[in-house]
């Protein structure tokens, strides 16, 4: 009795690595080295500009970089 040969799996390439646009909160205080309540309180604050996004909260890059440069908060 043979065996049924099983088609051998076509490589695919992983997908390209999208740029992020965002990053939740948790994610922005790691890129900034600070705890996630320094990141909320800087928001509070208006130093840190956020984008609502349902009932998330994204920090745009670009709020990242106005915020290491000293640029004021839109």
């Amino acid at each position: 009795m043979k065996r049924k040969a099983t088609p051998q799996p076509i490589y695919q390439p992983p997908p390209p690595e999208v740029p992020r646009l965002a990053y939740c909160v948790e994610d922005a205080a790691a890129a900034l080295s600070i705890g996630r309540d320094m990141v909320y309180k800087l928001i509070r604050a208006g130093r840190l500009r956020v984008v609502k996004a349902g009932g998330r909260t994204l920090v745009p890059v670009d709020a990242i970089r106005e915020f290491l440069s000293g640029t004021p908060a839109a």
